[in-house]
């Protein structure tokens, strides 16, 4: 549970970073910081994986993203027909690139990496696609440097931290009173306890009535 509010303050603090860094991002790194700050923090939580691999993964998902619009630009008609088109092909290929890993974590980190470059750039790709040349090296650092953030919240976080099943562990370790205890007789137990009880008294007295119908025989022999 103490992760959350780590995870929370830790998105804070790098959104106050992004923010202190004035002109070098404006107001249009802080508009679009989001979805890369959040792509981040999932993919350190994915499981699979080094963390260096996972993060491998991510800029070579933004890459694949960057071609798709390169890809768009020059291939692809400007209708819903070509975007379907380009999401086909960069989905291909973040899927053959990461096949070979046999990783499902490289796949889906590749998948948060190409959503990541699709938030941030798509309104000013769409605004002005003559001027990719210029505008897709600017969107690729204002995806990696607060996705960079993003995921280095997470790593600390989890290296740092104990996960939810760790947490209980330990809670239930130092206040062993919270839970039912292990000494307490469930229902059903106890009921078959009580049978057992009663058929075992019940087997006693049966042994002395035969053992009185015998002697009573022996006497009136």
């Amino acid at each position: 549970m103490g992760r959350i509010w780590v995870i929370a303050l830790g998105i804070i603090l790098a959104t106050w970073v992004l923010f202190a860094l004035g002109d070098i991002g404006g107001k249009t790194l802080l508009l679009t910081a989001s979805a890369p700050l959040g792509a981040g923090v999932v993919a350190a939580f994915l499981v699979g994986g080094s963390y260096f691999s996972r993060a491998i993964w991510l800029l070579v998902g933004v890459i694949a993203g960057s071609l798709g619009y390169a890809f768009s630009a020059l291939f692809a008609t400007d209708n819903t027909f070509g975007i379907a088109m380009t999401a086909t092909f960069v989905t291909l290929v973040v899927a053959i690139l990461t096949f070979w890993t046999r990783k499902e974590s490289a796949f889906l980190c590749g998948v948060l990496g190409v959503g990541s470059i699709t938030a941030v750039y798509t309104y000013s790709f769409n605004l002005d696609p003559q001027s990719i040349n210029v505008s897709l090296p600017i969107g690729m650092g204002m995806t990696i440097l607060p996705m960079s953030f993003g995921y280095l919240v997470g790593m600390l976080t989890r290296i740092l931290l104990p996960d939810d099943q760790e947490y209980q562990e330990i809670r239930a370790a130092e206040h062993p009173n919270d839970g039912p205890s292990d000494d307490a007789v469930e229902p059903e137990e106890a009921t078959d306890a009580a049978d057992s009880t009663e058929s075992a008294e019940a087997e006693p007295s049966q042994e002395t009535e035969r053992t009185e119908e015998l002697e009573k025989n022996a006497s009136n022999a």
